[in-house]
């Protein structure tokens, strides 16, 4: 289980492997800035309400420029990838490579020159207008100030400062650059707040699950999770895979309720798979979410305790049977050829010797492996 706190209050960053490993108040910032100086992306905090306009006019109204009128929607934050936030997504986006939203890359100097204003309303009614003038190998120079001009400030950044995390965050209020986040390679989901696009063209407040950048995952429905095999399914790196809808209000009893028959299977950041079936939801009085998971497929054994398995004939025709291992009943089986390609899958019987038949396979050597929790048990197979 993990806990965002009672109203959604902190966000949780997990590792599959290693469990919680950091949380962040998802009340504490303002606007997500990358650390990656190949990118240009920033996130608003929209859990907060920040709604966030692109003014039409050039930079040169920044002194003057009036919003009375202003015609431009609210910009929203990707649901898919980390690299486009809601100032990446302005309505006169170019479609170019070099137009970030906020501003445009010159392949000349490698620096990317702020071309845009744009307006933040905050819920306690304020307004203000951010530029921002540049980014220059990861070096933000930032912008903002009230709409009538007060209270001007210029931040400038180095994104290499935070450069083991994915962002560095601000305080808009306080001028406050925050190191939120732990190391990007010791997490893989991120149980948070963001908004979603419910329908086309309405947006709302969601809590749910999103990945990491680059981990992917795939979603397992119409299934029960022991019925699930994992190379079924196409992984894909847009990070909200495991999303939000994983649960749903019934209005007729008042509560959270979870789907039957769903799972979700996520490649960690060592390349293992795991198995991930909600089991509970707490809503906003708690903010606990509850979960099983399950390793499903390994790429290291370093951390796993192994167990003996006897396989009978071996070599073989691809007829063979083995001894299911004590405590391995409905241990999930992987059969793997010798470049690590996954041929077949499965789950074991609960009892007695197991059989297998893979006479359609080539002649050569391949590794039998059985996992269960932190048990695993594996043997090479020679068909001839």
């Amino acid at each position: 289980m993990v806990s965002m706190t009672a109203g959604y209050s902190e966000q949780v960053f997990y590792s599959l492997s290693d469990g919680e490993v950091g949380t962040a108040s998802l009340a504490a910032w303002d606007f997500a800035f990358t650390t990656n100086p190949f990118d240009a992306a920033i996130f608003v905090n929209d859990n907060l309400g920040i709604q966030i306009y692109e003014y039409l006019g050039p930079i040169a109204d920044w002194e003057t420029l009036d919003t009375a009128g202003m015609l431009s929607e609210p910009l929203h934050n990707s649901e898919l990838n980390w690299s486009e936030g809601a100032f990446n997504r302005s309505q006169t986006l170019s479609g170019t490579p070099f137009d970030y939203g906020w501003g445009q890359y010159n392949p000349i100097t490698h620096i990317v020159n702020g071309n845009r204003i744009f307006i933040m309303d905050f819920l306690d009614g304020s307004s203000r207008k951010m530029l921002i003038q540049s980014l220059n190998l990861g070096v933000f120079t930032v912008k903002y100030a009230m709409l009538d001009g007060s209270a001007e400030q210029t931040l400038t950044v180095d994104g290499g400062d935070y450069g083991t995390k994915n962002f560095w965050y601000l305080d808009i209020e306080t001028a406050t650059v925050l190191d939120l986040e732990p190391d990007a390679d010791s997490w893989d989901i991120s149980f948070t707040r963001y908004s979603s696009e419910i329908i086309p063209g309405a947006y709302y407040i969601v809590a749910g699950a999103l990945q990491n950048k680059d981990i992917e995952a795939t979603e397992a429905a119409g299934l029960p999770a022991n019925e699930a095999i994992w190379t079924d399914y196409t992984m894909s790196a847009d990070k909200n895979i495991i999303g939000y809808d994983w649960k749903y209000f019934n209005m007729e009893t008042f509560s959270w309720e979870l789907p039957d028959s769903l799972s979700y299977f996520v490649k960690d950041q060592a390349g293992n798979v795991w198995q991930i079936a909600f089991t509970g939801f707490g809503g906003s009085s708690t903010g606990n979410i509850e979960f099983t998971k399950e390793l499903v497929s390994i790429t290291s054994l370093d951390e796993y305790e192994r167990m003996a398995i006897q396989v009978f004939p071996n070599p073989n025709d691809g007829n063979f049977q083995w001894i299911l291992p004590a405590d391995m009943e409905g241990a999930t089986w992987n059969l793997i050829d010798m470049s690590g390609r996954m041929i077949q899958q499965g789950r074991t019987l609960n009892s007695g010797n197991q059989s297998m038949h893979l006479q359609e396979l080539s002649e050569g050597i391949y590794l039998l492996q059985l996992i269960k929790g932190q048990f695993i048990a594996q043997e090479r197979i020679i068909i001839r």
